[in-house]
């Protein structure tokens, strides 16, 4: 960096492919996402239950994804490329691998 070598680099496009790829990993270090991804039960492959994996996941998104627009020092012309592709990854895996939220939500359904 002090010889000038890579003053021609773009580190705002750098850190914008940097986070969408951390966006995209987090999905495939998920227990479950992981193991369904190969057509496997991830009850059985894991031996324990992991329908909590998505919900950490989601929440280390969007942790992950408030970290880059706070504190990242990358303009809105490119930084609009982070949160875009994170509402756009999840459906996609949703589609491609299912969801862990397949239950309907009983315990919060009105008294008939």
């Amino acid at each position: 960096l002090c010889t000038g070598r890579f003053t021609g680099l773009s580190w705002e496009h750098l850190a914008t492919g940097v986070a969408v790829y951390i966006e995209i990993v987090l999905y495939g270090i998920s227990a479950w996402h992981t193991a369904r991804l190969f057509g496997k039960d991830p009850e059985v492959v894991w031996m324990h239950e992991t329908e909590s994996a998505e919900a950490l996941t989601l929440l280390a998104q969007v942790a992950q994804v408030t970290a880059v627009c706070m504190y990242m020092p990358i303009r809105s012309h490119v930084l609009w490329i982070v949160p875009v592709c994170a509402g756009l990854i999840y459906p996609l895996v949703v589609f491609s691998v299912g969801s862990t939220f397949t239950h309907p939500l009983t315990r919060f359904a009105p008294l008939v």
